[in-house]
C-alpha cells in the first residue's frame, strides 16, 4: 500500500496478504480466512512518534475451513536495527475469539522469534468481545470462528 492510503470498510474473504507501512490506515475491514498474514513493514516515524496508521477496528476471523494452515493474521516487520523496536497497539481489533493464547498465536513479532526483522511487539489485550459496529458483518456468521 502506498503511503498515507486508507483501506476502510472492505470485506476480504480467502484473501492474499498485503504489506503496508505505518502511515496506511486499515480500518473497519472484515478479513475472513486470510490465506497469508498482513505484513506491517518498515518506514516507522524517525522522530520516535507512534505510527499513525496501525490497523483499527478490523475483524480478523478464521473458520474451520480456513486455507491459512498456520493461522497467522499479522507479521510486524520493522527496521533491521533492533534498538528501534516499537510497541504497536492492535487492542481494538476483533479476533473472533477472546482467548489470549489463540490471539497471540496469530501474530508474529519479537515475542515469537529472535529474527532481527521482527523486533516489534504487537499489543492486543484486552481484545474486544464483539466486532466494531462500523465493520462489515460476517456473511459466514453461521460458521464458528476458531
Amino acid at each position: 500500500m502506498s503511503k498515507s492510503a486508507t483501506v476502510k470498510g472492505n470485506t476480504f474473504i480467502d484473501s492474499a496478504a498485503f504489506a503496508f507501512d505505518p502511515s496506511v490506515f486499515v480500518q473497519n475491514n472484515l478479513f475472513i480466512n486470510m490465506i497469508d498474514p498482513l505484513v506491517l513493514i518498515d518506514a516507522f516515524p524517525a522522530n520516535g512518534q507512534a505510527p499513525t496508521g496501525i490497523p483499527q477496528r478490523n475483524s480478523f476471523l478464521l473458520k474451520n475451513d480456513s486455507p491459512n494452515g498456520n493461522r497467522l493474521v499479522i507479521e510486524s516487520h520493522g527496521t533491521y536495527n533492533a534498538s528501534t523496536g516499537h510497541s504497536l497497539d492492535f487492542s481494538n481489533n476483533f479476533w473472533g475469539v477472546t482467548d489470549n493464547m489463540t490471539i497471540q498465536s496469530r501474530m508474529l513479532d519479537s515475542t515469537d522469534t529472535a529474527n532481527p526483522r521482527l523486533h516489534n511487539v504487537i499489543l492486543y489485550a484486552p481484545p474486544p468481545q464483539s466486532p466494531d459496529p462500523a465493520t462489515p458483518a460476517d456473511p459466514q456468521s453461521a460458521a464458528p470462528n476458531v
